[in-house]
């Protein structure tokens, strides 16, 4: 039981495509691909370990 609430994740509040993209400096397309469907790239990768930071709590 405990397992599941360590894995539970809060729904992010609407916008939060748009507000990423503005913190990475990149679109909100970019952005969607990134975190949707795992897209390679250096931009990616920055909006990917921003995403981490900002929305998981992690480094």
């Amino acid at each position: 039981m405990n397992t599941k609430l360590e894995n539970y994740q809060k729904p992010l509040k609407k916008g939060w495509v748009t507000e990423l993209a503005k913190l990475c400096k990149c679109t909100t397309v970019t952005v969607s691909n990134a975190i949707h469907h795992n897209s390679p790239g250096v931009k990616a990768e920055k909006v990917r370990q921003m995403y981490r930071i900002k929305y998981l709590n992690r480094k």
